[in-house]
């Protein structure tokens, strides 16, 4: 993430359960261990994402948006330093919402 290892460089085990509907809908959960020395008292990170893809003629959009949350984090606490990267931030979100939209052109 960013440069950052959230498992100091250690091995991550990562899961993700996803659903899409014909009409468009879709949604998404993502899982993966961090390890505290990434973000204080978080083993967790989870992101949950839903969006709406829909297609007209050759023009495909998708819009959505994710959550990612450390579930049981030091909210108080929270700095990080780089592992590999030594341009990375020094600072995490323990949660983060994004919102995106893309417009693709089918040939």
């Amino acid at each position: 993430m960013r440069g950052l290892s959230q498992t100091w460089g250690k091995p991550a085990v990562q899961a993700t359960l996803s659903a899409s509907h014909r009409s468009g809908a879709y949604a998404s959960f993502f899982v993966s261990n961090v390890t505290d020395k990434f973000i204080p008292d978080a083993a967790l990170e989870t992101d949950f994402t839903v969006g709406y893809k829909a297609s007209a003629g050759p023009v495909e959009l998708d819009t959505g948006g994710v959550l990612i949350v450390y579930p049981g984090s030091n909210y108080a606490n929270t700095s990080a330093s780089p592992h590999y990267e030594p341009s990375a931030p020094t600072s995490v979100e323990l949660w983060k919402v994004v919102v995106r939209q893309s417009l693709y052109w089918k040939d």
